[in-house]
């Protein structure tokens, strides 16, 4: 168990010291790359030095994987010149209202067709979203309920709260609490308190790039302290295993996806896009699979996973050295398409982008996942941006 302890500690020098440029440097790739070590590789590597069924060798998968990926930053941050959009998206007016109407009448119908819950209660989650399986939504229904929880409304929310539309803010939150209410997916309302504490942040310290990526760093060592505290104190463990949902599951599944993949047949996309070409060599789905092995029963649990154990699983190692420059790019073009927005509202958009890349496949994040709405989005709100920028309101007081 030692040797895990030392090789993570050399793990995370050696990529600390690659990406150390970008951190010095007072540009949302600082932001970036303070998201990644902060949801993705800390916890990757805490994984693998404290969980007993990560093997000793299992980490050099990801270390190759997010090697690339940061050396792909790295040379984008000195290359960083603005680039056009990469399709021309034509832009609405007035896109505030009209967009916030779509999405309001998006989230009602969800609503009612769950029956109109009301939850209030993060214990009753569980509940909810068992019952909600229970109860399949239809298929297209069921897309349109997932982007507007996970991806529009929260992306409104920020954008109308950076814009100073208080009424529009408080209409999208109304909708994302009802959209919640349906699943109990609390990590969606963790969305809204990041977005309130992260602009007031960024007012705090005038945008001072280096002190934002450092105070989210400690605050969320202090809110984990305070998740502790109050499970040894109180025995409210909804806050705590959040934490847990975050940030270990997902690595904890990535390096289960390692173990199995290396000893089965990868999956070469045939649950993803091409699932309705070729079927899985797993009956069921991997999912099921990957905690037991492929000879013995299905579990009900299911092991999603995206990064680096989406690249293992479908292509194995060279799934490492390919996916790297997918997502890095997909980032990179994001960034640019939001690059003349101030930073604050910069920063929760690539948060957006990194925390849902964490759980699903590459194909379902471009797809579903919010890429393409996020990059439709921006698009679409460009005649406005446009404005808010004559007005001073999207201008940076201090990035150093």
């Amino acid at each position: 168990m030692f040797d895990k302890y030392f090789i993570s500690l050399l793990v995370f020098a050696l990529l600390v010291i690659l990406s150390f440029d970008i951190f010095d440097r007072p540009n949302i790739y600082s932001a970036v790359l303070t998201l990644l070590y902060t949801i993705c590789i800390i916890p990757m590597l805490s994984v693998y030095a404290f969980v007993s069924f990560v093997t000793i060798d299992e980490i050099f998968y990801p270390t190759i994987f997010w090697i690339i990926l940061l050396l792909f930053f790295v040379v984008k941050q000195k290359n960083s010149n603005k680039l056009r959009s990469i399709v021309k998206i034509p832009t609405l007016k007035p896109a505030s209202e009209g967009i916030l109407c779509i999405c309001i009448f998006g989230s009602l119908i969800c609503w009612a067709w769950a029956g109109f819950p009301l939850l209030f209660s993060f214990s009753d989650s569980t509940a909810q979203r068992i019952a909600l399986r229970a109860n399949s939504m239809p298929t297209i229904l069921g897309y349109v309920f997932m982007l507007l929880g996970g991806v529009i409304v929260p992306y409104l929310f920020a954008r109308f709260l950076n814009e100073k539309k208080i009424f529009y803010s408080i209409l999208t939150f109304i909708s994302g609490f009802l959209l919640f209410s349906i699943n109990g997916m609390k990590t969606w309302i963790f969305l809204y308190l990041f977005v309130i504490a992260l602009f007031i942040l960024c007012d705090l310290l005038k945008n001072n790039i280096k002190l934002i990526c450092f105070n989210i760093i400690i605050g969320l060592m202090i809110l984990l302290v305070f998740c502790v505290v109050v499970y040894y104190k109180f025995g409210v463990i909804d806050f705590l295993s959040q934490f847990g949902r975050i940030f270990c599951i997902p690595n904890g599944i990535g390096f289960r996806s390692i173990t199995f993949f290396k000893n089965n047949e990868v999956l070469l996309l045939r649950e993803s896009i091409l699932r309705h070409l070729f079927d899985t060599p797993y009956p069921g789905g991997s999912d099921f699979f990957i905690d037991y092995g492929a000879n013995r029963t299905l579990t009900s649990a299911r092991s999603n996973n995206g990064l680096w154990g989406d690249a293992f699983r479908n292509f194995g190692f060279i799934g490492m050295l390919i996916y790297p420059f997918l997502i890095g790019w997909v980032l990179d073009k994001i960034r640019i398409s939001i690059d003349s927005l101030n930073l604050k509202f910069q920063i929760f958009v690539m948060f957006l982008m990194i925390w849902n890349s964490v759980n699903i496949s590459f194909f379902t994040w471009l797809l579903t996942g919010g890429v393409m709405v996020v990059y439709l989005l921006n698009g679409f709100f460009a005649k406005e941006d446009f404005k808010y920028r004559k007005k001073g309101v999207y201008n940076d007081t201090k990035r150093e």
